[in-house]
């Protein structure tokens, strides 16, 4: 069995809620002040005010709602991609836990670039870095870019991905007192993605080559066996030092 720390997708999963919870509050603040300017209006037209007050607050009346209403949209779809990231980073994290006894795996661990998915550290092989992706579709290259349905996705992934490399390698430095060639790895749990050559240095897999990839991975000259040897110091030093 695959020695594990940490929860995957928990960040994530914290993440969905806290934005369903503001779009709850939201909505309970929006339809606080459609009913406070119905009752000002209300009032207005008793105090008989003039037509530019009685105007304004009807033309706020007519705006409250949709700009509510787009706000409200947007961090409910936000909180929909949330929740189908935390979905894929559970699906990944279950799928490094069937590694077996020579593996251990770190599941979202905090870093000053954004949480890391999951890292995998092997007793011959490793250490890997893994960003877990749900986007559907088809994963396409053009030179060192990546394409999601031919369109540039949202973030660069790449820089994110290697920003957070280098700083694991930094941080495993630390504890080993070498630096040591970390693996970054990009996995799509449910888009298409043609195999091939690293690109920018990343791996880009989907998820059905994902344990093939680390398996197959290089020895480490040496490294490996020493971060296995100190895994207790690596994890606490990687889940101190985040953020």
């Amino acid at each position: 069995m695959t020695h594990a720390h940490g929860t995957a997708g928990q960040s994530t999963r914290e993440m969905t809620q806290n934005r369903y919870r503001w779009a709850l509050l939201a909505s309970i603040l929006a339809v606080a002040i459609l009913l406070a300017l119905g009752l000002v209006i209300q009032e207005a037209y008793a105090l008989r005010l003039g037509g530019a007050a009685s105007l304004v607050l009807l033309i706020l009346l007519c705006l409250v709602p949709d700009l509510a209403d787009r706000r409200i949209g947007r961090t409910l779809a936000a909180g929909g991609r949330a929740a189908r990231g935390a979905q894929a980073e559970e699906e990944v994290g279950r799928l490094l836990e069937t590694l077996g006894e020579d593996f251990y795996v770190l599941h979202d661990v905090r870093s000053p670039y954004g949480n890391i998915d999951h890292l995998v550290f092997g007793r011959r092989s490793g250490p890997f870095l893994i960003e877990t992706k749900s986007h559907h579709g088809k994963v396409e290259f053009d030179g060192d870019r990546l394409r999601i349905n031919r369109r540039p996705p949202e973030k660069d992934f790449f820089a994110q991905t290697l920003r957070n490399t280098y700083w694991l390698r930094e941080e495993l430095a630390k504890v080993i007192g070498l630096t040591p060639w970390v693996t970054p790895i990009l996995v799509f749990t449910n888009a298409f993605v043609p195999r091939g050559r690293p690109i920018r240095g990343v791996t880009v897999v989907n998820k059905k080559y994902l344990l093939q990839t680390i398996r197959a991975g290089h020895e480490g000259l040496g490294l490996s066996t020493r971060l296995w040897n100190c895994l207790d110091k690596v994890t606490e030093n990687l889940c101190s030092s985040g953020g």
